[in-house]
């Protein structure tokens, strides 16, 4: 109750400033929300395809490799210093043994050129483990006493876990490609073994690994191959991954883990041996978000400024007119009753100030009739007399001028001129409509009302030649409408088919129907009048909704061309203000058939009006 006590303490400018900021504020605030919601979205997705991109291309790198790595055993195994040592392996020969080692030196040096992650080879035989001499062998250690043996034995060749070499003296961690020897001979017991270090791997993989992003590589039993940290994260335990993957040889999921939330990227490796997972945090995934919101906080301030700077604009050229009318007002209530009205425009501001001057013609008729009569009444009656008038003259506004008319209603009443006081008894409730403007929305049934003393008041004119009919349904009488929507189109009906009564029958009928449909009220404004030729009906439909600039280009062809004032821009304010209160989906539509009849077709949303009564409307 406050705020609207407030609200209504405010001049009708300053509400008229407010209302204006406040719909482009909410414009802009419901825009930048969009706007961020679509944004992130988009962000969201391409960061999220990229991380899958940057993994696949990882698990395609680390594949590759592997490949190789296999490539460069085989290459070995189809050497013909291998076939020899194989043949003297398989006869048992190991004199030879120098020989072979010092040959397959340059095997040994080709396959490491041919795959630089290769760090150690060694071919284990009953005669003997052969291996690039630069490295220093460890005798007590074989391939046959290692954990993996039993599986080599199985599957022929296995790639290990992560693990210390302890074939070797330098005893860093690897992985290993054991495959049992493969020749033409037949032979037992012989392996190959190829190490590749894990500082390499991890350097491999990291030239693809971007910032605060964490990869792990596990076997699909959980084992660890390696694991490369840039980001400080929570530890998310492999088994709860492993979990999660699916069949897919490449998804994602998200996880959450000490209450923040991250993005789980995975790729399958070795033929879904073994899992690739990159972990990034989303927060940092989507920390470019934050700058979009700067943006739109930044936006959104900007169009505070314009917006109190049109506002500001808008309601001065909005309230010029009545800003005009009221100094007017005032200078009546100073006594000054030679003023009068004046403006370029033809709305309804211009109409009640043509009435405004109307009733100060009026008011200084009453003078003068005053004047005459003190010559034939007593001094007290003078005096009364004067005392009336001056007070009426200092109650000047609205309220006074409706009172006017009613004492001429009175008057005309007297002296017996009955036509001139149903006249200001129309004229009368058709100024308080239209003055009085306390709301936007009223009932269609008070519109209609407003329509039916406005075609008394222009009968009067055209000496009863205008006939309106009504069909209105019954459910349509409470319809919600916009005030002063139905008249205007009425006095275009007026306007343009006054022709109609120079024909036989003279009389112009307009007739209004309201009908629901769906979800909507359908209003039609019919007349009989002289209709409206195609190519400028299809010029003033398209006229309702063109851009400003447009609109004038066609309003001053249409002027020139018809050589009057024909420009449709009462039809285009109403349905300006429709598409405003309800959307683009309602307003008017104009119908004709020239030489036969016009049709304007309002569209509203169907509610019922929830206002209360003004006994004045």
């Amino acid at each position: 109750m406050n705020i609207q006590r407030s609200f209504n303490n405010l001049s009708f400018r300053q509400r008229i400033h407010f209302s204006i900021i406040a719909l482009i504020l909410v414009s802009v605030a419901l825009t930048g929300v969009l706007l961020y919601w679509i944004a992130s979205g988009v962000i969201e997705r391409n960061a999220f395809k990229q991380r899958q991109d940057m993994m696949s291309k990882s698990a395609q790198v680390l594949d590759e490799k592997l490949q190789h790595t296999a490539i460069a055993g085989l290459s070995i195994q189809f050497s013909e210093t291998y076939d020899a040592l194989m043949k003297d392996v398989s006869l048992g020969i190991a004199e030879r043994y120098y020989t072979h080692l010092t040959s397959l030196q340059n095997d040994f040096s080709q396959v490491k050129l041919l795959e630089p992650l290769i760090d150690t080879i060694m071919i284990s035989s009953p005669i003997g483990d052969f291996y690039p001499t630069t490295y220093y062998r460890r005798p007590d250690n074989t391939i046959v006493n290692s954990p993996w043996f039993n599986e080599v034995l199985s599957a022929k060749k296995v790639w290990t876990a992560r693990h210390q070499d302890e074939l070797f003296a330098n005893s860093s961690e690897v992985i290993s490609y054991i495959v049992k020897s493969s020749s033409q001979y037949s032979v037992k017991d012989t392996y190959m073994i190829i190490n590749l270090p894990i500082r390499k791997l991890s350097e491999l993989l990291s030239s693809e690994l971007e910032q605060k992003s964490d990869m792990l590589l596990v076997t699909k039993d959980g084992q660890d191959i390696l694991e490369i940290n840039k980001y400080d994260r929570a530890t998310i335990p492999k088994a709860k991954l492993l979990e999660r993957v699916g069949n897919d040889k490449k998804g994602y999921f998200d996880y959450q883990k000490a209450g923040e939330d991250y993005l789980v990227n995975y790729s399958f490796v070795l033929d879904g041996k073994w899992v690739l997972f990159n972990i990034q945090s989303r927060a940092v995934l989507l920390e470019q978000m934050n700058n979009f919101k700067w943006i739109a906080a930044a936006m959104t301030l900007g169009c505070l400024f314009a917006a109190l700077l049109v506002s500001n604009v808008l309601t001065t050229l909005l309230l010029k007119p009545l800003a005009k009318l009221q100094d007017l007002m005032e200078k009546v209530e100073l006594n000054d009753l030679t003023v009068r009205y004046e403006s370029q425009y033809h709305d309804e501001v211009t109409q009640v100030g043509y009435k405004f001057n109307s009733m100060l013609q009026q008011i200084n008729t009453l003078i003068e009739e005053v004047a005459e009569e003190r010559q034939r009444i007593s001094r007290l009656e003078a005096v009364g007399k004067e005392a009336e008038l001056r007070a009426l003259k200092n109650q000047i506004d609205s309220h006074f001028l409706y009172n006017t008319l009613e004492n001429v209603k009175m008057l005309a009443e007297i002296e017996g001129q009955f036509l001139i006081s149903d006249i200001m008894t129309s004229l009368g409730s058709m100024m308080r409509y239209s003055m009085e403007w306390k709301r936007e929305y009223v009932m269609l049934s008070h519109e209609i009302q407003h329509v039916q003393h406005y075609i008394f008041v222009m009968n009067i004119r055209y000496d009863g030649r205008l006939e309106l009919r009504l069909s209105i349904a019954p459910e349509c009488l409470m319809q919600e409408s916009l005030k002063m929507s139905l008249q205007p189109l009425v006095e275009n009906a007026i306007k343009h088919g006054t022709s109609r009564m120079h024909s036989s029958d003279g009389k112009l009928v307009i007739t209004i129907s309201a009908v629901r449909s769906d979800q909507a009220c359908v209003i039609e404004i019919t007349d009989n009048g002289c209709g409206i030729p195609e190519g400028k009906l299809g010029l003033l439909n398209r006229m309702l909704r063109m851009e400003e600039s447009a609109y004038q280009d066609a309003r001053q062809l249409l002027v020139h061309k018809n050589n009057h004032d024909s420009n449709g821009i009462g039809l285009r304010n109403v349905d300006q203000r429709l598409v405003m209160s309800y959307g683009k989906e309602y307003g008017i539509q104009i119908e004709s058939q020239e030489g036969s009849y016009t049709r304007i077709i309002m569209t509203l949303p169907y509610r019922s009006w929830e206002g209360e009564t003004d006994i004045n409307d």
